[in-house]
């Protein structure tokens, strides 16, 4: 099977101030509304758990979420996605913060639920970074299901998402179609 790939709605956003919002380093998984405060704080404008859920329905952040359950994957190529040569190999195990779809987050941004059977990757062709699938759900394996409270983002994705609220002509030229 090749790979397809996706442009991007939108341009992924990065942070382009100093960060002074909290606490935090760009490794960091913060719980929506914790993240929500720390933009508020650093942007000095409110920002919402929403805005991160709209941002991620269109590529701008990356959203991720815990997984409740273990389940087996199979790699777009048939190949090792995770733990090769172990025991768990191709397995998501329960607790696991992976990145959530991008049809994922615009459900969640909608109806504050998903179901999800796929994870995504990313890999820069010529300067865009391009999404595809890269690992999902064996057909025998039920779906994934995520709510609001077990979503999360990087303190990277936080800091960028805040610096749009700095300086709303940057906001609006990132905003545009690819």
């Amino acid at each position: 099977m090749s790979i397809i790939y996706h442009f991007p709605l939108y341009t992924r956003r990065q942070p382009r101030t100093k960060w002074k919002g909290g606490m935090i380093t760009e490794t960091d998984l913060l719980p929506l509304d914790r993240a929500a405060s720390l933009a508020s704080k650093h942007a000095e404008t409110e920002v919402s758990a929403h805005d991160f859920l709209l941002a991620a329905a269109r590529g701008e952040i990356l959203l991720r979420a815990i997984v409740h359950r273990g389940a087996k994957l199979r790699k777009y190529d048939g190949g090792i996605y995770c733990n090769e040569g172990t025991p768990t190999e191709n397995m998501i195990p329960e607790g696991a913060i992976p990145t959530l779809p991008v049809s994922a987050c615009l459900h969640l941004a909608n109806i504050s639920r998903a179901s999800w059977r796929t994870i995504d990757g990313y890999e820069e062709i010529n300067g865009v970074m391009m999404r595809f699938e890269i690992a999902s759900l064996l057909d025998e394996e039920p779906d994934f299901e995520t709510t609001l409270s077990d979503c999360c983002v990087s303190g990277y994705d936080v800091h960028a998402l805040a610096d749009a609220y700095i300086d709303p002509d940057v906001c609006t030229k990132n905003r545009k179609p690819i």
